[in-house]
């Protein structure tokens, strides 16, 4: 999924990206095979900041990739295993640079309220508005024995005290405030972005669409309401830019 958060920050400067993943049942046991369940991507006018949740063979982790986003390189990648992270529990991970020396200062990439990565030098302090990646599921296996009932969600809501506050697919903190992460906030309209396009001026991830040619096991994605939307098998497989759905109020 992609969108343009300036849709809701206008010209505001954006801080950061945040977004909620969760880890499935499936898991992947062939060596060199892994799959980004939740991958969030932040680009600032340098590098390209991403942190995955993933499963690989050796099990759950959150991955951090950095990217020269010049060169279109990826300069740094790290593995952080975390084997007790529940299945199908919905798991905040977001990304935002930091002024305060406290913790640290620099990009920071946190997952589940937990500052995991930190990330300094960067001469560019806020991130690229405009069309971007910020809801990915990647994979470089095509196989489809493993995939079988492959389903994720990403994006959700909790209810308390009787109000219901969205968990969203993406928000964007700017003005000092993650938006939406309120009842009657905007949301940014979703787009359907498929493996191998490049949207301007962020990058592009990936190098190859989604398989179609699995028969019932085609990776689709639907969307249920808005800024909450479902990747796994057996569901429609919308064309690069089908609008999933539109800018307005979660």
């Amino acid at each position: 999924m992609y969108n343009n958060p300036s849709e809701i920050a206008g010209s505001a400067e954006l801080w950061g990206a945040c977004t909620f993943g969760q880890f499935p049942v499936n898991s992947f046991g062939t060596s060199g095979y892994y799959l980004g369940v939740a991958v969030l991507s932040v680009s600032s006018s340098n590098f390209v900041y991403q942190l995955a949740m993933q499963l690989d063979p050796s099990g759950k982790s959150l991955v951090m990739n950095v990217w020269n986003r010049a060169m279109g390189q990826c300069i740094f990648a790290y593995a952080y295993p975390v084997p007790n992270a529940a299945t199908r529990q919905l798991y905040n991970m977001y990304i935002r640079y930091s002024s305060y020396n406290s913790p640290y200062q620099g990009w920071q990439l946190w997952w589940n309220w937990s500052l995991i990565w930190v990330v300094t030098g960067d001469s560019s302090t806020r991130m690229l508005s405009g069309d971007q990646p910020n809801v990915v599921v990647e994979s470089n296996d095509f196989n489809p024995q493993h995939f079988q009932g492959f389903s994720t969600t990403i994006g959700g809501t909790y209810t308390y005290q009787g109000v219901t506050y969205p968990l969203a697919a993406t928000c964007f903190l700017f003005n000092g405030n993650w938006v939406p992460s309120l009842p009657g906030q905007n949301a940014p309209a979703g787009r359907v972005y498929l493996g191998g396009y490049t949207l301007t001026p962020w990058g592009s991830v990936g190098t190859q669409p989604p398989p179609s040619n699995w028969g019932s096991l085609t990776i689709g994605e639907i969307s249920t309401r808005r800024e909450v939307f479902t990747v796994g098998v057996g569901l429609p497989q919308p064309n690069h830019g089908y609008l999933l759905w539109s800018y307005g109020p979660v």
